[in-house]
């Protein structure tokens, strides 16, 4: 039982190694559009403006745009419901 364990351990190790020679062909070509970051609070705050220098830092990284969006809806919904709660 534990050879069998073992073995398919070493296939799995085997298969993933071979996949990894494989991955770098495919990563040229990725990422084809730009980036999207969705910022969850408004523009201007800490938050957004980490979200800009790593979207910059990105950016250059990848050589692909990579554009910072602001929602912060999404914040007050993730926060308090897409819908009130209660008789109001």
């Amino acid at each position: 039982m534990k050879l069998i364990t073992y073995s398919v351990r070493v296939l799995a190790a085997a298969l993933a190694a071979g996949l990894s020679l494989i991955a770098p062909s495919f990563a040229q070509t990725y990422p084809s559009k730009p980036l999207h970051i969705v910022v969850p609070h408004p523009a201007g705050i800490g938050v957004d403006v980490e979200a800009r220098l790593l979207a910059s830092l990105m950016s250059i990284e990848l050589g692909q745009p990579v554009l910072v969006e602001n929602r912060p809806r999404l914040w007050h919904f993730a926060r308090h419901g897409s819908c009130r709660q209660g008789g109001a």
